[in-house]
């Protein structure tokens, strides 16, 4: 039988890059926070509290954060991204 040899380059090459800091990161938690945000923001329209151009900065913010987190997972390796619009979050309470 082959011994396995052990790998002595065990640190990163300076020419590849690391991750992102752990602050600029986009976790589940926080697009679920996002999620609620808009959810609030639309009941204040329905109640008239608020206006719809608030309700479309939630919507859009929620989009930028859903397209960091895909970015952040997938990186490369997919060339599609992420297709939202800011109507359809709106249209669609449960996404």
């Amino acid at each position: 039988m082959q011994k396995r040899r052990k790998s002595r380059n065990l640190k990163t090459p300076p020419n590849i890059s690391m991750p992102p800091a752990l602050s600029q990161r986009v976790f589940r938690e926080a697009i679920f926070d996002v999620k609620y945000e808009l959810w609030v923001e639309r009941m204040k329209l329905a109640r008239g509290e608020s206006d719809f151009n608030a309700l479309r900065q939630k919507a859009n913010v929620l989009i930028e954060v859903i397209e960091r987190r895909h970015q952040q997972v997938f990186s490369d390796r997919r060339r599609k991204r992420v297709r939202l619009s800011a109507a359809e979050l709106i249209a669609l309470p449960f996404f």
